[in-house]
């Protein structure tokens, strides 16, 4: 007998170590209705679903088995011996629920919150690591796409920017190489064409600018074009028309402004022009308006030209 009762006052002492769980005591006035539960802990449940609930008295056996009384705020303070009584308080009763979304069970009573790149849904004992190509802030109940720009390539990681001459959309686990012809600063969600005057072969690398001798008049290039041969231009060229004869090339003399008016024939390049002007006798030299609009000419009566003309006299 004395070994029961010391095991009774064991029992009471644990299971009354804190307001969810106080055996063998009642709790007077502050009625709000009573009904069947199937257990204490389902008396529990529906107090804390009910903002009017402050307390619950559960009868564990007796002809009153399985009832549970909800109580309000006006309930009684006095906790009243009851054998078949267990009685619990709120906010107790709160904490021992499941955790909100963002949070999780770290102990019977408390709800930690999920840090961040992590996350979690209601009731959950434990935070879930955001997938690659998606992040969160702490106290997170879900993951958000990296935004354009970034990545994340490994769970609970962070989203980074990616690197110059790359690019990336929403929720990239990794950037992708701009192709040809094209670059990107840090962080891009797109790569923009090589301007004009500069080239770029290869994936992933930036625009370089057009070498002496050559120019590019398209963006978005993947190499620049040749002058030709006896032609010169400063790097970065961005027309035929900075292609500029050498002096002299050819056995010709350049005279820059001038326009021979004994033009005859159909309009053709410079490198074209200058090739049948040797096969014909006739032909003193050639005028051109930039490098590709070049026509014959007899004679060597000129005027000034206009429009950035010149004349290539034949002089050897």
């Amino acid at each position: 007998m004395k070994l029961f009762a010391a095991l009774f006052v064991t029992f009471v002492a644990l299971t009354s170590a804190d307001d969810c769980h106080v055996g063998g005591k009642d709790v007077w006035f502050g009625d709000l209705y009573a009904w069947m539960s199937p257990n204490f802990q389902a008396c529990k449940d529906r107090c804390r679903t009910d903002s009017r609930c402050r307390a619950v008295v559960y009868f564990n056996w007796g002809a009153l088995k399985g009832k549970c009384h909800m109580k309000n705020g006006a309930h009684s303070s006095i906790r009243n011996p009851c054998a078949w009584c267990t009685a619990a308080f709120k906010p107790c009763i709160d904490k021992e629920g499941p955790c909100t979304a963002g949070k999780y069970k770290s102990s019977r009573l408390v709800c930690s919150t999920c840090p961040a790149n992590t996350y979690s849904r209601p009731g959950a004992s434990s935070c879930t690591s955001c997938p690659a190509g998606k992040y969160s802030n702490a106290g997170a109940g879900g993951c958000t796409p990296c935004p354009a720009g970034k990545f994340n390539g490994q769970a609970k990681g962070n989203c980074q920017a990616c690197q110059t001459n790359t690019f990336s959309g929403p929720g990239a686990a990794k950037c992708t190489e701009c192709p040809p012809g094209h670059f990107s600063g840090v962080g891009a969600s797109t790569c923009s064409p090589c301007p004009t005057g500069t080239y770029n072969g290869e994936r992933g690398e930036s625009c370089a600018r057009c070498p002496a001798n050559s120019y590019n008049d398209e963006v978005g290039a993947l190499e620049c074009k040749s002058c030709g041969a006896n032609y010169t231009s400063p790097e970065a060229s961005t027309s035929a028309d900075d292609c500029e004869p050498v002096n002299g090339a050819h056995c010709w003399a350049m005279y820059d402004n001038e326009r021979l008016t004994g033009m005859y024939g159909d309009a053709a390049s410079y490198d074209e022009a200058t090739d049948a002007c040797f096969e014909d006798d006739e032909c003193t030299g050639v005028t051109c308006k930039g490098r590709k609009q070049c026509y014959l000419a007899k004679g060597t009566e000129h005027e000034e030209g206009k429009n950035k003309r010149a004349t290539y006299l034949k002089e050897c």
